[in-house]
């Protein structure tokens, strides 16, 4: 093997071994990333569902009960009356 070769040789080994390193580095940061788009998406979609669960849907049950104790509202309409009127 001819001086020159052997140098071509591990000029090329040190190039495909930083190669390697950049590939796995990008790897990994798409590894990651993905891991932290897919919390962040939970947290986008999960964290709304669950304020609703705590606090606005027994907020609003409540609310809805006290509403439909008040005398005259809500209740028995009958819309029948209403609709099946002769003019």
């Amino acid at each position: 093997m001819e001086p020159n070769d052997k140098e071509l040789l591990e000029r090329t080994y040190r190039l495909a071994r930083e190669n390697n390193k950049m590939i796995h580095s990008m790897r990994r940061q798409a590894f990651w990333g993905f891991v932290f788009k897919i919390i962040l998406y939970a947290i986008f979609i999960g964290l709304p569902i669950w304020l609703y669960f705590q606090y606005l849907a027994p907020t609003l049950g409540s609310l809805l009960e006290v509403y439909s104790q008040i005398p005259g509202v809500g209740g028995d309409f009958d819309f029948s009356s209403y609709f099946n009127r002769e003019e």
